[in-house]
C-alpha cells in the first residue's frame, strides 16, 4: 500500500507554485518550437535576389533551380566568397555587399554584384548588377555609404581563355533600396 502524505501550504505558496509550473511549462513549448516565433537575423547568404529578373533564393550562399523538364539540367548560382561588410545606408548598421555568380549550364559563368541591407534585422535585397562573363572579382569596399567594386576583366579582343588582367572599378550607392552606379 502506497501513503499520500498531505502537508497544508498557504493560499501565496500554492499561487506561487502554480506560477512556476506555467512559466515552466510556457518556456518548454517555446523551446520545443511550439510556439512559432519569427527571428528577424540580417543574413545576406539566405535572402532573395533579383539576378536579371530571375528571382534567386540563396539558402547558405547557394541555389540550384532545375532546367526543364528532365530536370537533369540545373541553374546554378552562387555567393562568391564571404559578403563584404560596412554601412550602405547611413543608418550606423551593418549592410554588405557580395558578388554573386550564375552557371546556367553552358560555357559562361556570369558575376553579379548586390547589396544587402539591414533592416532591423530583416535582409531587403537590391537588384544585382552584371559585371561580366568569367570575371575575376576583387574586392567590395564600402567607404561613405557607397560600395567600391573591384574586379578584373580580360584585354578587349582577348578570348574568354585569357587570364582576366584589367582591374575595374565601380561606385554604387543605395537609392530607395536599389543598387544605383555612380558615374
Amino acid at each position: 500500500m502506497i501513503g499520500i502524505i498531505i502537508i497544508p501550504m498557504r493560499k501565496t505558496t500554492i499561487v506561487l507554485v502554480a506560477l512556476l509550473v506555467l512559466a515552466a511549462a510556457a518556456l518548454g513549448i517555446y523551446v520545443r518550437g511550439g510556439i512559432s516565433v519569427e527571428p528577424t537575423i540580417f543574413d545576406p547568404l539566405n535572402a532573395d535576389y533579383d539576378l536579371d529578373g530571375m528571382q534567386v533564393t540563396l539558402v547558405n550562399g547557394k541555389s540550384e533551380v532545375p532546367i526543364g523538364e528532365d530536370m537533369a539540367a540545373t541553374i546554378n548560382t552562387r555567393a562568391f566568397r564571404e559578403p563584404f561588410f560596412g554601412d550602405l545606408t547611413g543608418d550606423g548598421k551593418n549592410d554588405a555587399g557580395l558578388f554573386i555568380y550564375q552557371d546556367p549550364g553552358g560555357t559562361g559563368t556570369f558575376f553579379y554584384v548586390a547589396a544587402a541591407i539591414d533592416d532591423k534585422g530583416k535582409t531587403i535585397t537590391t537588384k544585382a548588377v552584371l559585371l561580366g562573363d568569367r570575371i575575376a572579382p576583387q574586392s567590395i569596399i564600402v567607404i561613405n555609404n557607397e560600395m567600391i567594386v573591384s574586379y578584373m576583366v580580360r584585354e578587349e579582343g582577348e578570348p574568354f581563355t585569357a587570364t582576366p588582367s584589367v582591374m575595374i572599378e565601380r561606385r554604387f550607392i543605395i537609392e530607395n533600396n536599389d543598387l544605383k552606379e555612380v558615374l
